[in-house]
């Protein structure tokens, strides 16, 4: 597989709360962006990409 572009501008931007050192628990945004990959098997539409995310989403928020 082979990323082949990802759009410059978020699809998306998801508030939720994480931990900071030095200044306790603070607001983050995670955005979500959209781009095109090379060599997905044919029973593959779509891939998600995440790094290691350690937060959590207010209750209600979608």
């Amino acid at each position: 597989m082979r990323i082949l572009d990802i759009q410059p501008e978020p699809l998306e931007r998801f508030t939720y709360w994480t931990v900071s050192s030095g200044d306790g628990i603070i607001e983050a945004q995670l955005p979500v962006y959209a781009g095109h990959i090379a060599g997905l098997p044919d029973s593959t539409d779509a891939l998600i990409v995440t790094s290691d995310l350690q937060g959590m989403m207010s209750i209600g928020q979608s």
